[in-house]
């Protein structure tokens, strides 16, 4: 490999030829052109590609794919450097979103699958089940309640259908009579607001691209 200093030039590597941002190696935005005729383009950091796929003005804008420095995974739309469109979020911890995302948050419909089994399919805003929508607990037994949801909180009349059941709540709270033999942590979606990351209690930031 050819050593440059920083500034924008070209890296021989035994497997391809680098070309763009240097710092002084690979950092910025760069192709790589592979002996084998592939190409890699996007957003590099100290040597290692963090974004790859379609970029305006230096920033992430169509489909692509980032690896976050903690571990999180997006592959999908980009608008502007921020995730918008449709999309898939890995969290580092197991969970996976896929759905609609705006300004980097969950808006709009979705799929959340927790690392522990359980599935939220249906609405959400501003990273939160805000709408209509449909849990599944991962237990032996499938249990399903449907209703309404505000701010991540149960709102309203909610059907336990395996069960047959019925629960009113009130942000959250149980305001029927109704034994209720299973509560979920219905609030536990991981933020992906790229100022702060909840992982077993610690505020993780995002790196921007």
């Amino acid at each position: 490999m050819e050593r440059h200093s920083s500034g924008k030039g070209t890296l021989n590597y035994d497997n391809g030829v680098y070309e763009g941002e240097l710092a002084p190696a690979p950092h910025g935005v760069g192709k790589m052109t592979y002996a084998d005729g592939s190409v890699s383009t996007g957003i590099w950091k100290n040597g290692q590609i963090v974004y790859e796929g379609e970029l305006l003005h230096g920033k992430p804008h169509g489909r692509g794919k980032k690896v976050y420095s903690n571990g999180d995974v997006y592959e999908g739309d980009w608008k502007n450097g921020f995730r918008d469109g449709e999309g898939t979020l890995n969290f580092e911890n197991g969970d996976v979103y896929t759905g609609e995302w705006r300004a980097n948050k969950m808006q709009g419909k979705g799929t959340l699958k927790f690392h522990n089994g359980d599935i939220y399919r249906g609405e959400f805003s501003d990273n939160k089940k805000h709408g209509g929508g449909t849990y599944e607990y991962a237990t032996g037994e499938t249990l399903k309640s449907v209703g309404t949801w505000k701010e991540g909180n149960k709102c309203g009349l909610f059907e336990d259908v395996a069960r047959s059941k019925q629960v009113h709540y009130d942000n959250g709270e149980v305001k029927s009579n109704s034994n209720v033999e299973r509560e979920a942590s219905w609030n536990e979606i991981p933020d992906t607001d790229d100022s702060k990351r909840t992982n077993a209690g610690q505020k993780r930031p995002f790196d921007d691209v």
